[in-house]
């Protein structure tokens, strides 16, 4: 685990910066469950500075499943920094690739937007002359295309002098970036060493978060789940001329700003003028917490573009096995509702209202970008229809942070109809209030912040933003553990 400090945002009248960098310290790890059908691994620590500075706890969890060579990964920390002097440039975690293969034998990919994919050989096999096998030129088939597809090139050996020479002379590279900034917007960088400039124009809107770092024989495939709503991140492929490549899925982009988590203004707006309750120190972040999930598949090799988007498609959007809604209702689970009727003209209104409402918010989380690393699940209190933008920028009138039990909402519209779409929605929602909407340690543990601009800003800090009663759908359909965690 992988984290990088500033001390101040860089402004035009900054004059010295701090950097630190700080490498994950286990300091326990426990089986939590062993079964021939699933293994619970669970590992927790701190980072740690050269200096020796601990801080940023986190909790990893490792599941491991009978048959099956992927691993699940779910990475959770708290926030227990200064938000005006720890401001986070980069936070993320790597993994080490083995290499056996000649360059021009490795391989890397990403996934890019509408199954698109972007791969490319470690040693592209083009330049000014084409390599060939035989000293007439009149190979039997293009060794770039054969290499782009996946197949073992042969060895440097196999080749005359005239084409070992193409070998020695053509670009090899080491560093591989995906990064994804906005919500709609990524690109694609590459670089020969680490003391060389970064090139590419490559880009694109929305990456599904796959990558694969290897060669023919063996190799290591990462999905980041939520990649570009929870921008800004990367999937960073480095050493890749080395026997041991580093992969490295960064939650926190190192292409991005510093995370800054300070309140957005200097001044209290009021309760009476703004729907603000704000209040001195208590606009902390101090004890906030954040979850990802990661997906680990080792693979044999790389397999070309065509098998790599197959994948990509299959963990970017994973199914859920799930009861259907006449068993949920039959077994009343979570107490009484009704399944969809719209057996009388007045009932059909009534569903077509529920489900304009959804519309509504699915539109509004488009078309406003409701995404990003702390934001992504939540939605907006309230709107501005002179402006015609909803009120991002009003004290009490910006995040909803559970006002109205929005999350109740979602969860017993997807307990009525078992809609896809709802789930993505409530499960992201479910996330996001119960980590970043609460506090976990310091003296607000237990306790969530009431709506605002800043998820932490309003200086309410309640017991019904925390409650369990929000996370016990999410808990009971999936028996998620870190969502467990929070509701203990």
């Amino acid at each position: 685990l992988i984290c990088h400090t500033q001390s101040e945002p860089v402004l035009e009248s900054t004059s010295q910066v701090s950097f630190t960098n700080y490498i994950g310290e286990l300091k326990s790890v426990t089986v939590e469950r062993a079964g021939s059908v699933r293994a619970l691994v669970k590992l927790e620590g701190v980072h740690k500075s050269p200096n020796g500075r601990e801080w940023l706890p986190f909790v990893v969890r490792l599941y491991f499943y009978g048959g099956s060579e992927q691993v699940k990964m779910v990475h959770s920390f708290v926030y227990d920094g200064d938000q005006n002097k720890d401001f986070i440039r980069a936070l993320g975690v790597r993994f080490d690739v083995p290499m056996r293969e000649a360059l021009y034998n490795r391989h890397v990919a990403f996934s890019c937007a509408d199954g698109g994919v972007w791969s490319e050989p470690v040693q592209p096999l083009v330049g000014r002359r084409i390599l060939t096998l035989d000293k007439t030129g009149n190979g039997e088939s293009s060794l770039q295309q054969q290499q782009m597809e996946g197949k073992r090139i042969p060895s440097y050996e196999a080749f005359d002098e005239k084409n070992r020479a193409l070998l020695d002379h053509w670009a090899s590279w080491d560093s591989y970036r995906l990064s994804q900034l906005t919500a709609d917007a990524f690109s694609i960088r590459k670089r020969a060493n680490d003391n060389n400039p970064w090139i590419g124009t490559f880009s694109g809107t929305r990456s599904e978060g796959y990558a694969f770092a290897g060669d023919i024989t063996g190799g290591m495939g990462l999905e980041l789940h939520d990649f570009w709503q929870s921008y800004p991140s990367s999937i960073e492929i480095s050493d890749a001329k080395t026997p041991v490549a580093a992969l490295t899925a960064w939650i926190w982009s190192p292409d991005a700003e510093p995370m800054d988590l300070r309140h957005y203004d200097n001044v209290a707006h009021d309760l009476n003028a703004s729907y603000e309750d704000v209040q001195e120190g208590m606009s902390t972040p101090y004890g906030i917490a954040r979850t990802t999930t990661f997906t680990l598949i080792p693979q044999g090799g790389y397999s070309g573009k065509k098998a790599f988007a197959e994948q990509a498609k299959q963990f970017a959007g994973p199914g859920v096995l799930m009861p259907v809604p006449e068993y949920l209702h039959a077994k009343q689970a979570f107490g009484v509702w009704s399944l969809p009727d719209r057996s009388t003209p007045f009932r059909a209104r009534v569903e077509d209202r529920l489900d304009a409402y959804i519309s509504f918010y699915q539109k509004a989380i488009e078309q406003n970008k409701w995404y990003g690393f702390w934001n992504y699940g939540d939605v907006m209190h309230a709107y501005d229809p002179v402006r015609h933008t909803w009120r991002y920028d009003i004290g009490g009138f910006a995040w909803d942070n559970t006002e109205l039990a929005s999350n109740m909402w979602l969860w017993y519209n997807f307990l009525r109809t078992g809609r896809a779409d709802i789930w993505r929605m409530a499960e992201a929602m479910t996330r996001h209030t119960a980590e970043v909407d609460v506090y976990h340690i310091g003296s607000n543990a237990g306790l969530g912040s009431r709506h605002n601009v800043s998820h932490w800003g309003c200086g309410a800090k309640e017991a019904r933003i925390s409650q369990a009663a929000w996370n016990r759908f999410y808990y009971y359909l999936t028996t998620d553990d870190r969502c467990g965690d929070l509701m203990t």
